[in-house]
């Protein structure tokens, strides 16, 4: 099986609990599951939602990412329609406009201005209910890719770039470009005739987002990697 990043056991019982306290409704059969994603001072990370809400509704970024980095902070959320950038501003108040939308399987940008720092890296845990067929997320389609785009693999498991089918119907031209949070730079691969320049087994990791570059247009399409949740 692949990796998949879970807190099954401990977080299933305080879901329940929780669930519990706020609702009098204990919700036996979820899978809740985490990914946790580093923010440099100074810098950027490019991110991404693999899970759906736990009550079924639109997420915004004071749920995904709450009060977990310090006030003077941004999220950049890609808008694939319009192709422009929604940013939310992290304030005393929470986070505004906070009505933004993230969408499992679309990146966005976390950033921590220097002037707003408060530690070398920010750790920020992004948690939620494991996409399975009780949730509709058992087969995941992100429509309509085309252009320049930010994506994620829609699922909290690691997966190598090139047994994705986004990979494997991508046009010879294409380009993959996946943001190094290290260096503050991007590693570019094409796909050539001969398939991808990518290294062998590169792993696109749980709650990281890339930009696919097209001149084509195709509907990507994958069906959940692990077995449990069903």
């Amino acid at each position: 099986m692949k990796r998949l990043v879970l807190a099954v056991i401990v977080a299933a019982a305080a879901l329940a609990l929780f669930c519990y306290a706020q609702t009098n409704q204990v919700l036996s059969r979820n899978a809740v599951g985490y990914v946790q994603v580093s923010v440099p001072s100074g810098g950027y990370a490019l991110v991404s939602l693999n899970f759906e809400s736990l009550d079924g509704s639109d997420l915004t970024i004071a749920d995904v990412v709450g009060d977990q980095l310090p006030v003077g902070s941004y999220a950049h959320i890609w808008d694939r329609n319009s192709k422009v950038y929604q940013s939310e501003l992290r304030t005393r108040g929470g986070w505004s406009p906070g009505t933004n939308v993230i969408t499992r399987g679309v990146g966005f940008w976390l950033e921590v201005p220097s002037s707003a720092a408060t530690a070398s890296e920010h750790i920020v845990y992004v948690m939620g209910e494991v996409p399975d067929s009780f949730n509709q997320g058992a087969t995941t389609t992100i429509s309509n890719v085309q252009g320049l785009d930010a994506l994620a693999y829609p699922f909290p498991s690691a997966v190598v770039w090139t047994n994705t089918a986004l990979a494997s119907n991508a046009l010879v031209g294409d380009y993959l470009h996946v943001w190094n949070v290290t260096s503050q730079s991007y590693n570019s691969y094409l796909k050539t005739r001969g398939g991808w320049t990518t290294p062998d087994n590169f792993t696109i990791e749980p709650g990281q987002s890339f930009w696919f570059e097209t001149s084509g247009t195709q509907d990507w399409t994958e069906i959940k990697p692990y077995t449990w949740p069903e």
